[in-house]
């Protein structure tokens, strides 16, 4: 039987438990080892490169127990690219929308910044000098940009969004003027009223 050729470079015929033995020294695995995970919690991996070639990934495994007895852990992979196409789906007409992940990695970006066959890509590297602390949704002014971060339950990451003020500013203004426009014209009606009582 012929194996695809990513797995076939890595499995040695002449040493197939030499290979798959380095398959346990990967953080997916170590971090559901009852040292490293006494809790027995679910838990998220940091970002890697596919072993296979798929490309830059996180994992969410979980440790699995019979009684007290380890057994080894069962998670499932998440493709970064996977994560920046679905937030190319997000409506933001301006600023950038993306998710950094517990060591202040971009992990997902509209435009696929967060992907990289080098590795990590920090998040300063492509948002700025920003404090991406949880804000719990809110926006805080830093310089001349709105920045908005909140903790996504379950995982380690946080969403981010960041906006220039001033285009902000504009379209805030640009979109009550009318109301503007209109209370401008109740004023001058009352004014009219009361000079004429």
């Amino acid at each position: 039987r012929h194996l695809p050729s990513a797995l076939s470079q890595r499995l040695d015929p002449a040493d197939p438990k030499g290979a798959l033995d380095a398959y346990f020294t990967y953080d997916l695995f170590t971090l559901g080892e009852p040292a490293a995970n006494p809790g027995r919690s679910a838990y998220w991996s940091p970002v890697y490169a596919d072993a296979g070639g798929a490309g830059l990934m996180v994992t969410h495994a979980a440790p699995v127990w019979t009684g007290e007895r380890f057994r080894g852990v069962v998670g499932t992979d998440v493709l970064l690219s996977w994560l920046s196409d679905y937030l190319a789906g997000f409506p933001a007409e301006s600023g950038t929308v993306a998710v950094v992940d517990q060591a202040g990695n971009l992990i997902a970006a509209p435009d696929g910044a967060a992907v990289s066959d080098a590795g990590p890509v920090p998040a300063s590297a492509v948002l700025g000098d920003l404090d991406l602390a949880d804000s719990e949704g809110a926006f805080r002014l830093q310089g001349t940009r709105l920045v908005s971060s909140a903790a996504i339950a379950g995982t380690p990451f946080r969403l981010v969004m960041v906006l220039d003020e001033a285009e902000v500013r504009s379209r805030a203004a640009a979109r009550l003027q009318p109301f503007a426009l209109l209370m401008l014209g109740i004023v001058a009606l009352f004014a009219a009223v009361a000079a004429v009582f």
